[in-house]
């Protein structure tokens, strides 16, 4: 099989974890489902992942690589402040549109709460993808356009914000609309201004 090829089936096999952990959940999900689901063979499956266990450990990384994606946003000097920052909350809150993404993270939790050092092993890789909005607040600092003598720890600030007001709230308990949400981020952006913002 050409490399191309098993990147295909690989990506197929992945899709169909996917849709079988978020409808059943980890413990019930069995590799003959999602055999069934991706159109691959069981005996494929383990060629490629070895085990449930480390196919639900792409699964996750699947969700964090689709996440980290849209957070890699780079500084531009002629764009507001208001809205660089906008993308950065809007990339991490939009997940929340997609059900299927929606329901994993949701299974995901599930999982993390039972095993807490994958949950800490998946933090971490999560955290990697939080660079991109360390590297704009030091390209902002060195602009003049933000004061921010400890980029890491702002970065922490900024994204603890959003995730409590817009994240977390429609992981628990429910969507919130796209005029609520903007709302929110909006204060949430403001906020962070007040402190960081360099005023003319």
């Amino acid at each position: 099989m050409s490399e191309q090829r098993q990147q295909q089936k690989r990506g197929e096999i992945l899709a169909g974890a996917v849709e079988v952990f978020r409808l059943e959940g980890f413990e019930n999900a069995s590799m003959d489902r999602i055999a069934e689901v991706s159109g691959a063979s069981k005996r494929t499956i383990y060629n490629h992942f070895g085990s449930k266990d480390a196919l639900f450990q792409a699964v996750i990384e699947k969700l964090l690589e689709a996440v980290m994606a849209r957070k890699q946003i780079s500084w531009d000097a002629n764009r507001s402040l208001e809205s660089q920052l906008g993308s950065f909350a809007r990339a991490k809150t939009s997940i929340v549109d997609d059900p299927q993404w929606l329901a994993l993270v949701k299974v995901v939790l599930g999982i993390a709460i039972q095993q807490p050092d994958r949950a800490k092993a998946t933090m971490e890789k999560a955290g990697d993808g939080e660079a991109a909005l360390v590297t704009w607040l030091e390209d902002a600092h060195r602009a003049g356009r933000l004061h921010v003598p400890n980029p890491a720890l702002s970065s922490k600030l900024f994204w603890g914000m959003v995730a409590g007001t817009v994240f977390w709230p429609q992981i628990f308990e429910e969507p919130l609309s796209i005029e609520k949400r903007d709302e929110l981020l909006t204060e949430v952006i403001a906020t962070f201004l007040m402190r960081h913002a360099i005023r003319a």
